[in-house]
């Protein structure tokens, strides 16, 4: 379910533990994270349609990208951190 939904409701319950640092993100934080990433995508010339390649390790930020781009109406593409370079560009 959408965050947001859940942003409004229990703001505070975690929406997501990393277990391997302990971080916590609650709902509102992911709300509002997710909320800034559309909008620095959305200044970057970003339209609904278009595609963001998104290249990382386990990070609780992943999540961020994740519903910037289903509420701008992008497609999200994750590229695997273990392709070397080549490998990305091939994929791409």
């Amino acid at each position: 379910m959408y965050p947001g939904t859940h942003a409004l409701t229990n703001p505070g319950r975690p929406a997501l533990i990393m277990t391997a640092t302990g971080e916590i993100v609650t709902y509102a934080e992911l709300e509002d994270r997710s909320r800034r990433a559309a909008n620095w995508l959305f200044d970057a010339g970003l339209r609904p349609g278009d595609v963001v390649g998104l290249l990382s390790d386990n990070s609780s930020w992943i999540f961020d990208i994740y519903w910037a781009t289903q509420r701008s109406g992008l497609y999200l593409m994750p590229i695997n951190y273990r392709l070397s370079p080549s490998e990305v560009e091939a994929s791409s």
